[in-house]
């Protein structure tokens, strides 16, 4: 699997870029290539996620079955911003609202992160709080009377 991540990884990557690139480029003639571009990355990344599905339906790698929902849900939207391309009459406007999409769901994402890391980070502190706040004398006098307690007989 780890072959599909850095494989998918990199074809995100050049999608970003190359959207961006075309999105920026205010010469028609030029972005034209820029959008086919585009457009093939985008076959790319489908054909990837298309394939490491197959193998996972045959059954030749471990899955878990939220990182195939993932997979589909991304072959999805794939599909979409592909298909949106190719009948857009105003290329740019589809392009900048893919963008404004994922950059969207990027930001969610990340947002989420920083919420669940704030959240770590205040439990870590609350822990070493009560460790330190709670009176050192009780535990090792509560330890030492249950170690030294005679047995009764």
């Amino acid at each position: 699997m780890s072959g599909f991540e850095k494989q998918y990884a990199s074809l995100k990557n050049q999608y970003s870029s190359a959207l961006s690139t075309a999105i920026k480029e205010p010469d028609l003639k030029k972005r034209e290539p820029l959008v086919e571009k585009v457009l093939s990355i985008n076959g790319q990344m489908s054909a990837a996620v298309k394939d490491f599905m197959s193998s996972l339906n045959e059954g030749t790698e471990k899955f878990d079955p939220k990182t195939l929902s993932d997979l589909t849900n991304d072959l999805i939207q794939y599909q979409k911003d592909y298909n949106e391309i190719k009948e857009s009459n105003d290329k740019l406007q589809t392009l900048k609202i893919i963008q404004n999409t994922t950059d969207a769901n990027l930001s969610s994402a990340e947002w989420m992160y920083n919420l669940y890391l704030f959240g770590l980070i205040a439990l870590i502190f609350l822990v070493i709080y009560l460790v330190f706040m709670t009176p050192s004398q009780n535990i090792f006098s509560t330890m030492a009377a249950t170690v030294s307690a005679p047995t009764v007989r």
